[in-house]
């Protein structure tokens, strides 16, 4: 008995050798796989942004409140703060 383990014992490391290299080669594959992916989702979203930039600025719900209060200030007295829009 002992004898047919102590034949099969390199075999087994042989096995267990071979299969480390598929699990790291599955890995390596895995890895590039998501680099690429990540780098189309960023090339994709850059392309967006880039979209998005070119659209330009037409003000949004919440300007008034960030509006600079210096630009508030300057409206003259009298005069109506719905009239004075400040350019952007």
């Amino acid at each position: 008995m002992l004898a047919a383990l102590y034949l099969a014992a390199p075999r087994f490391g042989a096995v267990d050798a071979h299969n480390r290299v598929l699990e790291a080669q599955n890995r390596q594959m895995l890895h590039w796989q998501l680099a690429d992916c990540l780098k189309r989702e960023n090339a994709a979203l850059r392309h967006e942004l880039a979209r998005l930039v070119r659209l330009g600025h037409f003000g949004a719900a919440n300007e008034p409140l960030a509006m600079d209060l210096r630009q508030l200030r300057a409206v003259p007295e009298g005069a109506s703060r719905q009239a004075h829009r400040p350019s952007t």
